[in-house]
Order: structure tokens, then sequence, then C-alpha cells
């Protein structure tokens, strides 16, 4: 006779929730964390979503730790002790624009508690935190976790020329190639990252570096630094902040809007549905600044980036090649490099010339 007992729960499965249970979270205002813009938010489904991966990548200065930052204060602006957990790979948390953000709508010194910093200095103290979690992480009632910025241990732990040595009086050895175990490294992460964010019901945010890479028959173009198939699957919204020129026309009050403080965003993937095609990435504009994230008000309510994507992406008239088709996962092309260095987000002059701007505008466009 079978038995009636109910099956005995495992630590190993992730929680189970009923159909009717997953569409009323899934409609839920609190499983979406606003980036600060309120046009971003509606490109990507209401913001950020619990539960669920979003990378945000760009170039250094684009503007990827204050929108981080912004995202990080409207968590914990949202009430009922909500925890945001913050890890950083290279550089410390700038506490003062965090609180330069809070103090336009709360007391920072009420929320800071709330908030809870780590730092993993290299590739291994970021696996053991992730992928081996203790049980108070993250902390209960926690929201969202930001990685500033996921690629720099990887760089780190696998610089470009890399070479491995081995026994037999010193000499070199052949073992498992560069390229493959960094792939691997970069699946277990993701799936870790992927199960963090399931099984606790928490946002998670990944600040990813561009990389320069080039290609035979195409140049060179800037890429995501972590990229492979399975890497953007397990993305459910993937998002490039870059610069590009704004006419001063466009602007509603173009007195009061600094041009060097507008950055565009391409919306690659959305709510687990990639865009592959340049008609069908929906683009939006947001400001950077000292205080936070917000929109840029246009003349027009017409989409505002087509003007600026028309002028300076298809003149040239060169056919680029997909994302996915860029790079070789796991071959030594894939992933290797990228620009370090502390963003400051508040001026696009002061770390970007004219030159590598329009790189940055092309390869947005050729992802």
């Amino acid at each position: 006779m079978a038995s009636t007992s109910p099956l005995p729960s495992s630590s190993h499965r992730l929680p189970t929730l009923s159909a009717s249970q997953a569409l009323s979270t899934s409609q839920s205002t609190r499983s979406r964390i606003s980036t600060g813009s309120q046009e971003l938010d509606k490109a990507i489904g209401g913001g950020l979503s619990r539960g669920k991966i979003t990378e945000l990548c760009g170039p250094p200065g684009s503007g990827k730790t204050t929108l981080g930052l912004q995202s990080a204060a409207n968590a914990l602006l949202s009430g009922d002790g909500t925890r945001v957990v913050w890890i950083d790979t290279s550089h410390p948390l700038p506490v003062s624009r965090l609180g330069a953000i809070l103090s336009r709508s709360g007391d920072p010194r009420e929320l800071f508690p709330n908030l809870q910093t780590i730092r993993t200095p290299t590739l291994a103290h970021l696996l053991t935190l992730v992928v081996h979690p203790l049980p108070t992480f993250p902390p209960e009632n926690t929201s969202l976790v930001v990685i500033d910025n996921v690629s720099t241990p990887f760089t780190v732990a696998f610089p470009p020329g890399m070479e491995e040595e081995g026994g037999g009086g010193g000499g070199k050895v052949k073992t498992e190639p560069v390229g493959v175990r960094r792939f691997a490294i970069m699946g277990d992460l993701i799936s870790a990252l992927g199960k963090l964010a399931g099984s606790k019901g928490v946002a998670v945010l990944l600040l990813n570096q561009m990389t320069t890479k080039v290609i035979p028959g195409v140049g060179a173009m800037l890429i995501p630094s972590l990229s492979s198939p399975p890497w953007t699957t397990s993305l459910n919204s993937r998002l490039l902040i870059h610069y590009n020129k704004t006419s001063p026309s466009l602007l509603a009050d173009p007195d009061d809007t600094r041009l060097s403080q507008i950055r565009y965003v391409t919306i690659l993937k959305s709510n687990g549905a990639s865009h592959s095609s340049d008609s069908s990435r929906p683009v939006t504009r947001l400001q950077i600044q000292e205080t936070g994230v917000g929109d840029v008000k246009l003349v027009s309510e017409a989409s505002p980036a087509a003007p600026a994507m028309k002028a300076y992406g298809f003149a040239r008239g060169k056919r680029k090649r997909g994302l996915e088709a860029e790079v070789i996962p796991g071959s030594d092309e894939e992933g290797d490099g990228e620009s370090d260095g502390n963003e400051d987000e508040g001026s696009a002059g002061e770390c970007t010339s004219g030159r590598r701007q329009q790189r940055v505008i092309d390869s947005a466009q050729g992802l």
C-alpha cells in the first residue's frame, strides 16, 4: 500500500510555487525594483525583476555604478526593512554618493544599517561566497544583490597571455586550455547566481565591463568582458549603457540639462527575450548625475534614441556580426581583457575621447 505521508523536504531543492502564487508574485509591484529612470523601467517590464538576473554592461565612466547605486537606494527606500547586499570586487562602495542619492527621499542614517557590503578581492572569494554560500547569505529580507563588477576577478585570475606550467623539470605541459577553464567557471558562477535569485527571491544586478576584441575579417569591437551562450541565456535582461551625441534641439530644457550627463541604454535582452536586430532593440535616454539617475525630458514624445542611433549607427554601412558570433566560447578570444579603473560617471569628457565614444556607439549597435 502506498504511503500517504508527504515527501521529505530537501535543502538541495528549490522552493516550489503554485501557478497562482507565481502569477501573483510576477504581477506584484514588490517584484520589481526601479532603476530610477521611468523610461528604462518601462523598457524592461517595470524595473529589475526579483528572482532574476539583470546585467548592465558598458565602458568605464558610462554610469554603471551610479545606476547600481540608484537601484540599491530605491530598494532600501521601499520600506519594511528591505535589505541590499553590495559586493565589490575592485573598488569600495562610494558611500558618500549613495548617501547623496538616499538623501533625496529619506534619511541615509536610518537606511545604511539595511545595507551590507562584502569585499571579494579575488575570483576564489567571489566563487566561495556565491557557489558555496553560508546560511546567512544573503540576509533575510534582502531584495537586491549588486556585484560591482563581475568581470574584474576573471581578468585578474586569467590575464592576457597567461601560460600554464607544470612538472617535468620545469617544462611546460599541456593541460586544459585557460579559455576552457575560464568558460567553465563562468558557467558555475552564473548558474549559482540564478539559483540564488530564484530560491531567495532577490534581484541580482551584475555590472560588467567591456573589452576590445579583434575579430578576423571584422576588426576591433567592444563587447561585454564576460559573455557566452550559457551566460547570456541565464540573464533575464541585458542592458548596454553608452555615450552618444544628443542635439540640444531635442531637449525640453536645454539650459538645465548637461549634454555630458546624458547616456543611452540599449536593451539587448528584456524579460528573457533577446532583441537580435537593431530595429527591435529599444533605446532609452537617461541622465547620470551626482544625486542619482533621472530621465531626459524631450520636446517630443517620439522615440528618443531614433535620431541619434540613425545618425551614428548606420552611416558607415558596415555589416556587423552578432554578439554571440563574435566570440568562440572556451577559446583564447573569449573575454580575457578589460579596462579597469574607478568610474567617474559625472563627466563623459574626462573618461572617454570623442574617437573612443564613436567606437563604443558603433560596437553597441554591432552587438
